[in-house]
């Protein structure tokens, strides 16, 4: 397309203007149309607008505001520079000027298309006027309705195009919205109300929806869209803000194609501070209906949140969730703490006891309280929002944690499958239900589930980890190393990735190695029981009895009666040649506590290993 300077016709250029705001993608958008009318009028009257001022004039912002805390006309500005370039793709293919505006300001330019050049003919001889009339007519004739012919399949196009894109998204992640409350204790609000978009998009089952622990990723990052979507592999990316005042709340949010950086939809709501549940599920529905994905109908999407909860209760529910997402022992204390007030204001929130049960699960996996005070806790809560709410998956996926854990997979599997059904984008659930099929000798589909969940969550470490944890329980020894060698190269200073290392170098009789790793582990987790246990016994295989025995006795001592490391002191006994007193060991936890949960990964070889141990084991009811 070739264009010359047109600065003089004002006229032309408002004509034009008035063309572009009729146009499909501006009639039904007030801002956009008020934005470019401000902007092309400015620069006909010879003005040069700042940001602060098109935020008061067209935002509607109070001449105070900060434009570095809060900035709606640069994230605008970008969806306006789209809506013109696919303007001038389509209605405004053939329009006579041209109307553009630069990155990185706010005064348009205007240009006029010329016209294309005639190529140079010879000179003829001279034609019959009549025939030459004749001839002039018919070429008209076909100019105009290939004119007519243009503009009909043109129209068809700019009616049908703008459902291609959305129409493409199967998946998409919601990165980090922003904070611009100017007060860091409110980051609970963003991080709460992106989990919640997260949570109810997630509950489609043809959307792929990335878990926010790779999305959080890139909550300080400074990275082009494009580049985001690419190392996420999605195609659409919701990003936003939020400000919180002591009465309202204030969302902006654009969908973006993710590969071309291209904004889709972008919406700003405002809304009393209490009417909070209604504006986050308010949002998520706008997005959902944008991205129009399902053949032949649009899924209902089911509400995260009861609507019926307090202000007030749905508060300390999203300051517990942001510390039970710390992962730490500090940050699991204040979440129960917080989520127990939730449930105190709010008796009948399921959401609030089903968050109890996830924090008081992860304190009893992470072997910061005893088993059974916390399985305890965690099973009557999560009993409780199950009774409230039988459709929460997460709830449903604790559930069947809790049984696995207590060795009670024929109760665990159904639990999974169920939670699995209600919330098929959620990514823990598919690791937990990984590592029970694992626990139960079904490799292949304890593959196909961790690599499911690691699809939904592809910057986690935890789940990287336990790639690589699962193709060690599957005798993948190779794949396992190759695994977590690249998951330690995302982040050297995670244990698990360490540990399960360290197991696979064991299996494969790199002993040597095994130590490094488990000392890495150990050290990374200040002297873990559990891990000094598993270290103990690499130095036993390695040869260093004497460092070995002198951890066995301080060990038992420390794991006395304890039936869940019982198969790991046993395991220690062997290593160091002692396999009598390994099934005086399980012998005991037998009679004690019936199962202590035996499988057939390569942690327990060395045990089934041995003809007496393995045929109490199997007495156990394991087999």
């Amino acid at each position: 397309m070739q264009t010359t300077e047109l600065r003089t016709e004002t006229s032309a250029i408002r004509e034009q203007l008035s063309r572009i705001v009729a146009g499909q993608g501006f009639v039904n958008s007030p801002r956009m149309r008020d934005f470019l009318t401000v902007v092309v009028e400015n620069a006909l009257a010879g003005a040069s607008l700042k940001e602060t001022v098109i935020g008061v004039q067209v935002f509607h912002r109070s001449p105070d505001y900060d434009p570095n805390l809060e900035p709606i006309v640069r994230i605008e500005a970008r969806r306006l520079r789209s809506k013109l370039k696919e303007y001038y793709e389509r209605e405004g293919a053939a329009d006579p000027v041209i109307i553009t505006l630069p990155k990185g300001g706010y005064t348009p330019e205007f240009a006029r298309r010329a016209l294309e050049e005639a190529a140079p003919v010879e000179a003829a001889p001279r034609r019959n006027p009549l025939v030459w009339s004749w001839v002039a007519l018919a070429v008209c004739g076909v100019l105009a309705f290939s004119l007519l012919l243009w503009r009909f399949t043109t129209s068809r196009l700019v009616q049908t195009h703008p459902g291609t894109a959305a129409n493409s998204i199967r998946s998409i992640a919601v990165l980090p919205l922003t904070n611009l409350s100017g007060d860091e204790a409110d980051e609970y609000l963003a991080e709460g109300i992106t989990d919640e978009l997260i949570g109810t998009l997630a509950n489609i089952s043809s959307l792929r929806v990335i878990s926010r622990t790779s999305t959080m990723v890139y909550e300080k990052a400074r990275k082009p869209l494009p580049e985001i979507a690419k190392e996420l592999n999605v195609d659409a990316i919701v990003q936003g803000t939020v400000t919180r005042s002591k009465q309202e709340v204030r969302i902006t949010a654009q969908l973006v194609e993710g590969r071309q950086d291209r904004v889709l939809w972008s919406e700003e709501y405002t809304r009393p501070w209490r009417d909070l549940l209604k504006l986050e599920d308010e949002v998520a529905r706008a997005i959902a209906d944008q991205i129009r994905f399902t053949a032949g109908g649009s899924e209902e999407i089911r509400p995260n949140v009861q609507a019926d909860v307090s202000p007030e209760a749905w508060d300390e529910c999203l300051k517990g969730r942001y510390f039970w997402n710390k992962r730490t022992q500090e940050g699991l204390r204040k979440s129960i703490g917080y989520l127990r007030e939730s449930v105190r204001q709010a008796p009948d929130f399921a959401r609030g006891w089903a968050g109890l049960a996830d924090s008081w699960l992860l304190l009893g996996e992470l072997w910061l309280r005893p088993n059974t005070e916390a399985f305890g806790e965690a099973n009557a809560a999560v009993d409780k929002a199950l009774a409230l709410d039988d459709t929460l998956g997460p709830a449903h996926a604790c559930k069947a944690a809790l049984e696995a854990d207590q060795g009670r997979w024929d109760l665990a599997e159904p639990e999974f499958r169920r939670a699995l059904e209600l919330s098929p984008n959620y990514a823990t659930a598919h690791q937990w239900y990984a590592e029970g099929l694992l626990d139960h000798g079904r490799s292949r589909e304890a593959i196909h589930e961790i690599e499911r969940a690691r699809e939904l969550d592809p910057l986690s470490l935890t789940l990287n980890a336990q790639v690589g944890g699962i193709l060690y329980g599957a005798r993948q020894y190779d794949k396992a190393v190759a695994q977590l060698r690249a998951t330690i190269d995302m982040d050297p200073f995670f244990w698990l990735a360490h540990a399960n290392l360290a197991a696979a170098y064991e299996a494969k009789g790199m002993y040597r190695e095994a130590v490094e790793e488990f000392q890495k582990a150990a050290d990374l987790t200040q002297e873990s029981p559990r891990l000094r246990l598993l270290l103990a016994r690499a130095w036993a295989l390695e040869g260093k009895q004497a460092q070995a025995r002198e951890a066995q006795a301080e060990l038992e001592k420390r794991f006395r009666g304890d039936a869940d490391e019982v198969s790991s002191i046993a395991l220690l006994d062997v290593a160091l040649g002692e396999p009598d007193r390994a099934l005086a060991q399980i012998r005991a936890a037998c009679s004690v506590h019936g199962d202590p949960g035996f499988n057939r990964t390569p942690f327990y070889d060395p045990l089934w290993g041995n003809a007496k141990i393995a045929a109490v084991m199997k007495s156990c009811g394991k087999q």
